[in-house]
């Protein structure tokens, strides 16, 4: 991974992307998909676990279909994590609550 591209923390929309490894429009897309999955599904600032399994699965299966692989999809307020991905990863908050997104390898 590119360290300054992992350490530079960039703000899209009302985003905060604290990791990217992937071009500009899946960034984009991603945040989109995070955006409308959390409107559909009333989330604020505190993760209800049925509400965000939602979002995670929305935001995997939207992946999973325009991309191809297999991806996964990490929602939470305090997470600490070490994965194995294949060329494409996002870490972003929209508020308080922290999204991952990746391709499995």
């Amino acid at each position: 991974m590119n360290q300054t591209a992992s350490t530079k923390i960039k703000r899209y929309r009302n985003a905060i992307v604290n990791e990217i490894e992937m071009p500009d429009d899946m960034k984009n897309m991603v945040i989109d998909v995070a955006v409308k999955a959390f409107k559909k599904h009333r989330i604020e600032d505190i993760v209800e676990f049925k509400s965000a399994e939602k979002v995670a699965e929305n935001i995997r299966n939207h992946f999973r279909k325009k991309y191809g692989g297999e991806w996964c999809c990490i929602i939470g307020q305090e997470l600490a994590y070490y994965v194995a991905y294949e060329k494409y990863f996002i870490s972003f908050n929209l508020g308080k609550v922290r999204i991952m997104l990746f391709k499995s390898p």
